[in-house]
């Protein structure tokens, strides 16, 4: 998707559906919940390592398409219960945003390593 028609499709939404069966790291997950969107997404691969059910997203069981519809019901008939967890989807994209990670991992490797100096 162009970055323009994915900032669109961001703005113009509330919430992002990842119905994936495999996934490891999904990139346009975070990439939604940076835009302020909720995740409802399928719990497999790694997105339960990722999303926080109930706090950051919402996770159902892959193929259960009922309970993602009901999800999405849910959130968009609680308004303060979506603003909450629209707020915590950003911030779980800003703890997965480049910097953050690489001052985490560079916390570790010094724990491995300690005598090689970061950058």
């Amino acid at each position: 998707m162009l970055a323009e028609a994915k900032r669109r499709a961001f703005a113009e939404n509330d919430i992002f559906l990842n119905t994936n069966v495999v996934d490891n790291m999904p990139v346009s997950l975070l990439e939604a919940c940076a835009s302020g969107l909720v995740p409802v997404a399928t719990a497999v691969g790694g997105i339960p390592a990722l999303v926080t059910d109930g706090h950051d997203g919402v996770l159902v069981e892959s193929g259960d398409d009922e309970a993602m519809a009901q999800a999405v019901c849910d959130l968009l008939s609680n308004p303060g219960r979506y603003s909450e967890t629209s707020a915590a989807a950003r911030a779980l994209a800003e703890k997965s945003s480049w910097p953050q990670v690489r001052e985490r991992w560079e916390e570790e490797i010094s724990l491995l390593l300690p005598g090689v100096a970061s950058p």
